[in-house]
């Protein structure tokens, strides 16, 4: 691929690891989407930035909202969380990692977060949370990384980069069957 971009000028940028600690990259635009306000990183990196943010839903609101609110604005094709004992309960503080960001569950519960929004969860990863009183919430990989890389198109574009496109092939790979 490195090949063929080189051999008709084409200007390839990859953004991953690096864009989920910005300003504006992966974790930002989750932040933004669900309205947390005092956010700031789970594992600072520098100052400023670092892996996923976490911040505070001002007025709380009850789980089942955050779920309906993330379902509405994220539009993943499912959305998985882990058993919790009342719909009903207030949520005030939730953390958000676009990705795999399981991994980081040890970082989420120091912040105080009582939710937490990311993907690629494994069945430990969900009893590891109930276990330490976390809500962990996967809407998969694509539902969680789509938005940040639409906003980074648009920028681009307001610099009247026209021929920034963002890939139409990408998708959630997850296949759920449901019996009739």
């Amino acid at each position: 691929m490195v090949r063929l971009a080189f051999t008709h000028n084409i200007g390839v940028y990859s953004a991953h690891t690096n864009f989920d600690q910005v300003e504006d990259g992966t974790a930002d635009v989750l932040a933004q989407i669900l309205e947390l306000k005092e956010v700031s990183a789970v594992v600072p990196t520098q100052p400023g930035l670092g892996y996923g943010r976490v911040g505070n839903l001002e007025p709380s609101i009850t789980l089942e909202d955050l779920l309906t609110t993330i379902q509405t604005r994220l539009a993943p094709s499912h959305l998985i969380s882990s058993p919790v004992a009342s719909l009903n309960q207030m949520i005030s503080r939730v953390a958000v990692l676009g990705g795999s960001g399981a991994s980081f569950l040890s970082a989420v519960v120091k912040t105080g977060a009582q939710a937490y929004l990311t993907s690629d969860c494994k069945f430990h990863q969900f009893q590891e949370s109930r276990d330490r009183d976390l809500i962990l919430i996967d809407a998969g990989h694509y539902a969680t990384e789509r938005p940040a890389c639409d906003r980074l198109v648009q920028k681009f574009r307001s610099l009247n980069l026209d021929w920034v496109q963002l890939s139409q092939k990408d998708e959630d790979f997850r296949s759920f069957f449901r019996t009739p």
